[in-house]
């Protein structure tokens, strides 16, 4: 019963997941094939509610200039490039990754001593 509780205490709300979120420069991405697992980092932009990876190589038909891509390539643009607008090369496109639930903890939040 008491590890319940201290996960209480320490689960991040959604104001605090986007600002660590939003301070993380590199997400590890994994996925299971017939090899067995991969993992490879990434860079990534959390909207509120997805979770866009990208640039990633792109092998499917263009994604540039899509409505919905124009908030995340603004925060892309602006976390890892520090400039105010994307720039595209015709290769790379976006993975949007929109997670069923979220557990998340924040271990400062445990008392010390």
């Amino acid at each position: 019963m008491r590890q319940q509780r201290r996960g209480r205490v320490i689960a991040m709300n959604a104001e605090e997941l986007t600002s660590f979120l939003g301070e993380q420069r590199t997400c590890r991405f994994a996925t299971a094939g017939p090899d067995g697992p991969h993992v490879a980092p990434v860079w990534f932009v959390w909207d509120g509610q997805a979770l866009m990876v990208g640039p990633m190589p792109r092998t499917g038909e263009e994604g540039e200039g899509l409505p919905e891509l124009a908030e995340p390539e603004l925060l892309m643009a602006a976390k890892y490039f520090g400039q105010p607008q994307m720039i595209h090369d015709g290769r790379h496109a976006w993975l949007r990754i929109t997670p069923l639930k979220i557990v998340s903890w924040d271990f400062r939040k445990l008392e010390l001593g």
